[in-house]
């Protein structure tokens, strides 16, 4: 019965977590492939090399293959987004209407 109950309450948290794991992973992603990697990869290439004519400038991981994981990952994120949006709005007019029954009721 332990068993379960940690099983169903890792499952909920999986369940109701990931989306906004994939919208982190996504922001980590793109401030280390915009920000983070150039600067390094400039100030690795002053260091070792120190000739600042020869310093190569640092090319985007994700933009290779024409920005399909740009594409992809935005399409993954607004269509979850759009989908989580409309299973509050449901679940908001579900809780109206229980409400409202209630009420009357009274």
């Amino acid at each position: 019965m332990e068993n379960e109950t940690k099983k169903s309450k890792y499952e909920l948290w999986v369940h109701n977590k990931w989306r906004p794991a994939v919208g982190w992973s996504y922001v980590i992603i793109c401030l280390f492939d915009f920000f983070l990697a150039p600067i390094f990869y400039s100030l690795l290439q002053i260091l070792f090399f120190q000739n600042i004519t020869a310093i190569q400038p640092w090319e985007p991981l994700t933009l290779k293959a024409g920005g399909l994981y740009h594409f992809s990952m935005m399409a993954i994120v607004g269509v979850t987004s759009y989908g989580r949006t409309r299973e509050k709005i449901e679940s908001g007019i579900n809780a109206m209407k229980m409400l409202r029954k209630s009420e009357r009721e009274m």
